[in-house]
């Protein structure tokens, strides 16, 4: 029995150090994949800690300078972890009001989906997306295939933009507002695209919209995640500097291939003047969708501070690793006002300037 007892014991400070250890790497904003991989799984690590520091505190714990620092270690990095995902907990104040008439003429329906490329259940993602019923339909990773399979949304919808590629990073993008100004933008890597375009609401007003999808840091090809920050501050340098000229409404959506919690995903939108209707209203987690007590919050959708918010949600599965994210938004001429934005200094420009002039360190 005192044999069994050692080995949960070192058993459970092990694993209690190797998560504080995690967790204090996560700190360092190096861009390897080893490094960056511990911004991803924040509220499973929070969950593990809370278990694996408890369970040590009542069965083990006797005063002894190990067991102090045991359960120090995990107290401190839970208290961190907290502390990082609690925006985007229902406790935290929300930052995106709600909505005061979601039959305005000026509100927007977006639907962001990652249908993974493999995926062949056509019909299911069809089904859903006709459930959803939404204005503007962002399509990621699709093929030849799958843009076959998607001219059965004409004539309700009209292709803003056709991009398949056979490397999981083909866009498409579909629209029943008239759109104008499309680009398709390779801003950082020669084989992953961006959209940017403008639709018109049904008040005439023009909304940016901006979708995205860059590369993550991986073991065996990228393993530097320089690339995807610099894509994401391009997008928000460039947002930034539209603001400062006529400041229309905008809109970033996309598989970030990031969490909504990341140091880069706060600098985006310090440097953009973008928010994020998640924070106080819940994690949205939508990969991976086949479990769902692991997933992270990868899809996201950023918009200026004219919108407020009438819905938000993931879909049903649809066949892809990752959920649909669905975001109305309505356009209130108040709205600026009452929403203040995440405001960015000269440490924080310093850094994004850092983050572009190097997109390929690591």
């Amino acid at each position: 029995m005192a044999f069994i007892d050692a080995y949960l014991q070192f058993g459970l400070a092990f694993a209690v150090l190797l998560l504080a250890g995690g967790t204090a790497l996560s700190l360092w904003q190096h861009p390897h994949w080893a490094v960056r991989s511990w911004d991803f799984p924040r509220a499973q690590i929070a969950t593990m800690l809370t278990l694996f520091t408890l369970a040590y505190a009542l069965i083990f714990h006797q005063g002894r300078w190990f067991d102090w620092l045991v359960l120090a270690a995990g107290a401190v990095a839970l208290a961190w972890q907290a502390y990082r995902i609690y925006p985007y907990t229902r406790l935290a104040p929300q930052r995106i009001l709600r909505a005061s008439d979601a039959s305005s003429p000026s509100r927007l329906r977006v639907l962001s989906t990652n249908v993974q490329m493999e995926n062949r259940d056509f019909d299911r993602w069809l089904a859903t997306i006709r459930h959803a019923d939404p204005d503007v339909i962002l399509v990621l990773e699709p093929d030849d295939w799958w843009v076959r399979q998607m001219q059965a949304l004409r004539p309700d919808y009209e292709p803003v933009m056709e991009q398949p590629q056979d490397n999981c990073y083909g866009m498409a993008c579909y629209s029943r507002r008239p759109f104008s100004q499309v680009a398709v933008l390779y801003r950082i890597q020669e084989d992953i695209p961006s959209l940017r375009c403008e639709f018109a609401l049904d008040n005439r007003e023009s909304v940016v919209f901006h979708g995205v999808h860059p590369r993550p840091p991986e073991p065996i090809r990228d393993v530097s995640a320089a690339p995807r920050d610099a894509e994401a501050i391009a997008i928000a340098r460039e947002v930034a500097d539209r603001k400062s000229r006529d400041d229309p409404p905008t809109i970033v959506t996309g598989d970030f291939n990031d969490v909504a919690w990341s140091y880069t995903s706060e600098l985006f939108m310090r440097i953009s003047g973008l928010l994020d209707p998640r924070i106080g209203r819940g994690l949205f987690s939508t990969f991976p969708a086949h479990l769902p007590y692991l997933r992270f919050p990868l899809d996201h959708c950023f918009h200026s501070d004219h919108f407020k918010l009438a819905d938000i949600r993931r879909l049903d599965p649809v066949g892809s690793d990752h959920l649909p994210l669905f975001i109305e938004l309505v356009r209130e001429r108040g709205a600026p006002a009452a929403q203040p934005e995440f405001e960015a200094d000269a440490s924080h420009r310093e850094d994004a300037r850092d983050r572009l002039d190097n997109p390929a360190d690591g």
